[in-house]
């Protein structure tokens, strides 16, 4: 009956349930301590009667010529087991403190005995390496007194033979920057045998058992500030030592008390930071922590230091659960392996956690452990080594484990080593593998159909955050293939799409592209064309057209009014993806030539003042486009690429203006630039159009780190978010740079992107209802974007404005979809009422002409409309009697009941009513 009274007792203490107590099937002996040779015969006997599971050894000799024997026990104790955490426990570092070197003998006795029916021995044998040492000073235990609590006078038996305090002994962080340089120290054979051992063996965890008091107590031991200075001395992991020392003291059935301990120390929740108790200089926890992967806490396990023989059961069952909950804890954190990308594993790549400052490395096997305590939030790690590229990876850790990241590390690219020509079927394929093994950074769409074959125009999102537009990061496309039988473009964005998804873990600078731009690769913008032409044409038409025998390419809305013919289904998906997406940069890759294309590609009509001038407002900058790609092209930028073909064919560098080059209506690149924010050239990337398969490969060679830079430019010159004063997100407003005649605005969140050279500017951000505002911005020369953000005041008067800036503010709340006749753009849809457009016939830069279109026959529509233009022409006369003028640059079409024209007399006889006013 008592002996049930005392297992119940027992188990209600412990808080897990599968235990093997202290009973005699564990095989322990409790009733004395152990000697030097009695603990070694023990060990060897351990190591015969589990051979598979224990180690004897030692790291070295005493002063006297003692072994420093450790007992290793381990699952194929043996055998080179990556992957398992190494744990060592230390104990009698101080001779005359003897608990902790009894404990160490009684918990390898305890796991070996019991670890065929006991689950949860059998897991810690499983899962780490454990190392325990019973003393590190045999020398001072074999001269200590039983039963005598404080140290023998001159400190015999706490100290070494030679007089030396083993644990004020190692190396401290701190000796340089102490008065005089810090102590001298004389490293003792011990302090030299475990320093060894320590940076020589991969230890995640450890413990250091002491005597003297009972608290479990935490790095640093020492302080900048000297001995005793009562200061806490926080390591970086303080979190992580803070739940090592609770997690002992938690389950150690009396340390976790607060109360006064052993007559003078008071400890809350039974732990402490070391040198907040008292400065340790030297000690042997700060220089696991410092001098290796290693994280040490000391544990003082009695307020005697050593106690009489008949305690030992008594502190067993007082610290067991807390060794076994200790040592479990090795199994918290991140923990995985770090290889090339041939498999291979790789030593010494540094693992460091965002936030805090103590990296881990990787052993032989290219295994790490990272102990972290878990969060809510992900960790950022970053792993690293010299001549390989770094890899910052998110990870989520729970609270009560651990989770295997495995990550590879590359010297060089992963590089594509598919090369073919794709029709239709295959490139679909192609890109749908794509999505399907990279879905955390894909997303694979259609922007529409092609015009006969009904083919999709696939598109593959590559983006950290695919599906979603992030604010103030800019989104970039390649289009290719617009022309069917021009295919150098089309296998290309293939291959780009295999280089980042590949690359994306490995590569510092791909991870950096992906994570900083939202990318959209349209491989075929004429798919029906594509299917109809062959290989090896060079310069011939066959699949040129789409499948209604128009060219592409010259059937967008002309700035110059000319007849582009009816849109077709491509042009039109084409202008509503770019409706629908805020694209800042762009390139459409063709082929025939090699050169880098900017706009404008028409020449003005006869008529115009800009007759003989074919540049646009950002003429400079396009250069710079055009340049960034020739120069990093293999041979684009040597300016003379088809001899054979065209040999009168020359290009400055490699980069041509469009209409210098031949004039063109109706171009994809012109009307992105005229309509939408989108900056977008044209690049030529072959004298053949149709190539041999077998020339891929050179082609991706050529054109690899072009494609790559020109994705960088998108992030040259300004960015930002525009706001109301109270914060208030403004989509729409007009961002000018005061002698650029081409202006952006704001996208639905509100954030914007201007593309400048390097350059000091004046810019101005005007809103309908808002005062303008101005600033002057300096742009450098740099791969990020100078951030300018603006909040604008709301007008409370139309004093509030001077005319410059009256001037300037566009009505963007009735901004509407583009529009425009039926005749130029029979695009619109038929149940179209109302839309609005910039006039690409007017330039100014000073005040922004709209044509207002009416279509279709909705009776409610032109009510809408007419009520509309009623608020607008009050709006406008409210503000400003220049927008009187309005009327005037106003296109009215099919109004046939003169509904608009009778809205105009209204206005101009209220006008003259009320202001007198000859307009």
């Amino acid at each position: 009956m008592l002996i049930i009274k005392v297992l119940l007792s027992v188990c209600l203490l412990l808080p897990h349930t599968t235990l093997s107590l202290s009973l005699p099937n564990d095989d322990i002996n409790f009733d004395h301590y152990h000697h030097q040779d009695e603990m070694k015969q023990l060990f060897n006997d351990l190591e015969t009667r589990y051979p598979n599971l224990t180690r004897v050894n030692s790291i070295g000799k005493s002063a006297d010529g003692l072994d420093l024997l450790y007992l290793e026990l381990s699952t194929d104790v043996s055998a080179d087991t990556p992957g398992k955490p190494r744990v060592k426990l230390v104990a009698n570092m101080h001779g005359d403190e003897t608990i902790g070197r009894e404990l160490m003998i009684y918990l390898a006795q305890h796991l070996l005995n019991t670890y065929n029916s006991d689950t949860r021995s059998q897991a810690i044998l499983t899962n780490n390496r454990l190392f325990l040492m019973p003393s590190l000073n045999p020398d001072g235990f074999e001269v200590s007194q039983e039963g005598r609590c404080t140290s023998l006078p001159g400190y015999k038996g706490r100290e070494t033979h030679n007089a030396i305090d083993l644990n004020r002994n190692f190396p401290d962080q701190f000796d340089a920057i102490r008065k005089g340089g810090g102590e001298k120290r004389v490293f003792a054979k011990e302090t030299q045998a475990m320093m060894e051992w320590i940076t020589n063996t991969k230890f995640t965890m450890s413990a250091n058992f002491h005597g003297g008091s009972e608290v479990a107590s935490y790095p640093f031991d020492s302080s900048p500030d000297g001995p005793r200075s009562g200061a806490i001395s926080k390591a970086p992991d303080d979190e992580f030592f803070k739940l090592m020392a609770h997690t002992y003291a938690n389950a150690h059935k009396t340390m976790h008390v607060t109360e006064l301990k052993c007559g003078d120390s008071y400890f809350v929740g039974g732990v402490t930071n070391g040198a907040q108790w008292y400065d340790v200089p030297g000690g042997m926890q700060d220089f696991n922590y410092i001098e290796s992967d290693c994280m040490e806490i000391t544990m003082e396990l009695t307020c005697c230091k050593y106690p009489n023989a008949s305690e030992l059961h008594n502190e067993w069952l007082k610290n067991k659960e807390a060794l076994l909950q200790f040592v479990e804890l090795a199994s918290r954190g991140v923990r995985g392996f770090v290889t090339d990308t041939n498999g291979e594993p790789l030593q010494d790549v540094m693992v460091e956690v965002e936030g805090i400052d103590k990296s881990v490395s990787t052993d032989t096997s290219g295994d790490y452990y990272r102990l972290l305590t878990g969060d809510d939030s992900p960790y950022n790690i970053l792993f690293s080594k010299p001549g390989y590229e770094s890899l910052k990876v998110v990870v989520k850790v729970p609270t009560d484990g651990f989770v295997v990241k495995d990550v590879s590390l590359s010297q060089s690219t992963i590089e594509p080593i598919e090369f073919l020509h794709h029709n239709h079927s295959s490139m679909i394929a192609k890109m749908e593998d794509l999505a399907r093994r990279f879905p955390d950074i894909t997303r694979l769409y259609s922007v529409g159909k092609s015009a006969v074959g009904g083919r999709d125009l696939w598109v593959l999102e590559i983006s950290d955050n695919p599906g979603v537009h992030e604010v103030g990061e800019p989104e970039f496309k390649y289009v290719a293939n617009m022309h069917g039988n021009e295919v150098v473009g089309r296998e290309l964005l293939i291959n780009l799409m295999d280089y980042l998804l590949e690359n994306y873990k490995t590569s510092a600078d791909v991870r950096r592209m992906v994570d900083n731009t939202r990318i959209h690769l349209m491989p075929s913008m004429n798919p029906d064309g594509r299917e109809i032409a062959g290989e090896g044409d060079a310069t011939g038409l066959q699949g040129r057209t789409n499948g209604k025998s128009v060219d592409l390419n010259r059937n967008f809305p002309d700035h110059y009014g000319k007849h582009s013919g009816t849109p077709q289904p491509e042009t039109k998906a084409i202008m509503e993806w770019l409706k629908e997406y805020p694209f800042v940069l762009s390139a459409n890759l063709h082929g025939g030539s090699l050169v880098a294309n900017y706009p404008y590609d028409e020449y003005a009509p006869y008529n115009s003042k800009k007759r003989n001038d074919p540049t646009c407002p950002d003429d400079d900058l396009f250069k710079q486009l055009a340049h960034v790609y020739s120069n990093s092209h293999a041979t684009m930028h040597n300016g003379h690429p088809c001899v054979k073909l065209y040999p009168r064919e020359h290009f400055d560098e490699g980069i041509t203006n469009g209409a210098e080059w031949y004039s063109v209506s109706g171009s994809m690149q012109d009307w992105n630039y005229l309509h939408t924010n989108c900056f977008e050239i044209t690049l030529e990337l072959g004298c053949i159009k149709f190539p041999y398969q077998r020339e891929l490969p050179r082609y991706w060679r050529d054109n690899k780190l072009a494609l790559l830079n020109y994705i960088d430019q998108v992030h040259r010159g300004i960015s930002g978010v525009v706001r109301s004063a109270d914060d208030k997100i403004l989509n729409g407003a007009i961002i000018q740079v005061e002698g650029v005649d081409h202006n952006v605005t704001s996208a639905q969140d509100g954030d914007y992107w201007r593309l400048l050279l390097p350059g000091t500017y004046d810019v101005v951000a005007h809103m309908t209802g808002y005062k303008s505002k101005r600033v002057q911005v300096e742009v450098a020369d740099q791969s990020s974007p100078t951030i300018v953000d603006f909040h604008l005041s709301p007008l409370s008067s139309a004093a509030d404005v001077d005319d410059e800036e009256v001037e300037l503010i566009t009505p963007s709340p009735l901004q509407m979809d583009e529009v425009i006749d039926e005749d130029r753009y029979p695009h619109m849809s038929d149940d179209s009422n109302y839309v609005w457009t910039r006039d690409p016939t007017k330039k100014s830069n000073s005040f922004p002409f709209y044509v207002i279109a009416l279509v279709g026959f909705s009776i409610i529509g032109v009510m809408l409309l007419l009520a509309g233009l009623r608020a607008l022409f009050k709006h406008f006369r409210s503000k400003s009697a220049e927008y009187g003028r309005l009327n005037d640059q106003t296109i009215y079409q099919d109004d046939e009941n003169n509904a608009v024209e009778n809205l105009k007399t209204e206005y101009h006889d209220e006008q003259s009513d009320d202001d007198n006013d000859d307009e």
